[in-house]
């Protein structure tokens, strides 16, 4: 981003982390973090600001967590003749997910299971989108993958897949809390302090495969959206040969579907219960209970922060996890062909629809 380099190295089974800043135009380095953890991404929030997601625990990984770092620079810094290696920096604020069972733990080990997903915009840069061009000071959702494991109760040692989830973090709040801080302070906090009304969690489909495991998605996220292909395993008409998929839209800007409302679907009670269990809603099912479908584009549906989703320890929590951050889930009535994959971002950054 800009003139700022971000290399990281890590070890899993130590469980330690390094990550340098250069400024590479001038060749100096600006920064260097070293810390315990398992490293699982990190992610420019802004010219301010780096995020990490980092796990760490006595025994297993039991306790993932965002730590933010404040890597601003001074002109001394940009002097192209550099005397002395930069001071250590530690992490200002930690946010802390909840609490895992104590049979449950995610992997130490870096994977597609547990990562950052890719924005594909870079804070400060313009993106060119047909005749519109579009930038953003800082990227405006975070989005998380986060797997489960449960360990076997004899004691073996192993482990099976249990649930994964993706989490959706509004950056703006993330910003707010990190300007409030004084200079020199750190934080902690835990989930209740942070995480209700700044996230949203959904349950993501998964299979032991390895082959279905390469083929989940880690990009998608443009601006506010995230666009997410199925794969055809709730829809058997749509396994053909002509190998389609189909495609939904979550949008977390709510002046994206303020003036776009006559697409909104009235809310049943089984996408209701869908929601408060971390499933993804289906907008094209609301026309079953008699409501009319739009035809100016795909119907929707907005999720408020009056609809929580609301995991408990069925699903690998020690206390329930509750979630309220607002958005809008659009869905493609017809299947969508998997070439379509490489339009995604074209796709979701058009304000009129998807």
């Amino acid at each position: 981003m800009g003139d700022i380099l971000v290399i990281s190295f890590s070890d899993p089974y130590i469980g330690h982390y390094k990550i340098y800043t250069w400024n590479w135009q001038t060749g100096n380095r600006l920064h260097v973090i070293s810390n315990w953890g398992s490293l699982y991404g990190l992610a420019l929030l802004d010219h301010s600001y780096l995020v990490i997601l980092v796990g760490f625990g006595s025994l297993r990984v039991q306790n993932p967590a965002l730590r933010l770092y404040d890597i601003r620079y001074n002109a001394f810094q940009h002097s192209l003749v550099q005397t002395d290696p930069p001071a250590a920096t530690m992490p200002f604020l930690q946010l802390n997910f909840p609490r895992l069972r104590k049979s449950i733990s995610i992997s130490s080990a870096p994977s597609s299971d547990n990562v950052l997903i890719w924005q594909d915009i870079i804070p400060g840069r313009s993106i060119q989108i047909g005749s519109t061009a579009v930038s953003y000071s800082h990227i405006p959702i975070l989005g998380i993958q986060l797997t489960l494991l449960r360990h076997h109760a004899n004691g073996d040692g192993g482990a099976t897949y249990f649930q994964c989830y993706y989490i959706f973090t509004c950056v703006d709040r993330l910003l707010r809390i990190a300007r409030k801080r004084k200079s020199g302070e750190s934080k902690v906090l835990d989930w209740s302090k942070w995480g209700v009304a700044g996230t949203r969690w959904f349950s993501g489909d998964y299979s032991e495969s390895p082959a279905r495991r390469e083929s989940f998605p880690h990009t998608g996220i443009t601006g506010y959206r995230y666009v997410r292909f199925s794969d055809g395993s709730d829809h058997e008409e749509h396994e053909n040969k002509d190998n389609i998929r189909d495609v939904c839209v979550l949008d977390f800007k709510p002046s994206h579907w303020e003036a776009d409302s006559n697409r909104t679907q009235v809310m049943t009670r089984e996408n209701q219960s869908l929601i408060r269990h971390g499933g993804w809603p289906s907008p094209e099912s609301a026309h079953v209970y008699g409501v009319a479908k739009s035809p100016e584009g795909p119907p929707s549906i907005v999720v408020g922060s009056n609809t929580p989703t609301i995991l408990e320890r069925k699903d690998g929590f020690a206390e329930p996890v509750e979630s309220r951050l607002p958005y809008r889930i659009t869905n493609r009535v017809q299947p969508v062909p998997r070439t379509w994959r490489a339009c995604c971002p074209g796709m979701i950054v058009r304000s009129g629809g998807t």
